[in-house]
């Protein structure tokens, strides 16, 4: 009988961990490299295909500063990466209500792991110029 009780207790325990953990500390990803030698124009190019990999719209908002928007169904985010010749970042803007958590700053897992996709195209496409 107590095997089944610690059993139990397991898996209830298992059970809230997993609801806790689906949501998460919002990831923005600070100053990164482009590598050398870029202009600005490149710099944009760059990004564009990088982002479109996999399915981000790419709207160029002023000369350094790219917003990149990603629709799954229903669930929708918006981040900003402001750029140079040489460097970006990637920053959570907005989302909708379906992605956000309880408490400020946390949003569903899904939203970190686009966002890590994001980074990594740009990363190999920047290893390609």
């Amino acid at each position: 009988m107590k095997k089944f009780l610690c059993l139990g207790l397991l898996c209830a325990a298992l059970a809230l961990c997993a609801c806790k953990s689906s949501y998460v500390t919002i990831q923005n990803f600070g100053s990164r490299s482009l590598g050398m030698g870029l202009t600005l124009e490149q710099a944009t190019e760059l990004l564009v295909r990088a982002g479109t990999q996999h399915g981000w719209q790419m709207v160029r908002v002023n000369p350094n500063l790219m917003q990149a928007l990603y629709v799954s169904n229903k669930d929708n985010i918006l981040v900003e990466i402001p750029y140079t010749e040489s460097d970006y970042s990637i920053r959570y803007k907005d989302s909708s209500d379906s992605m956000r958590g309880e408490e400020d700053g946390t949003i569903r897992t899904d939203y970190n792991r686009w966002v890590q996709i994001l980074q990594q195209d740009i990363t190999v496409e920047a290893a390609r110029f």
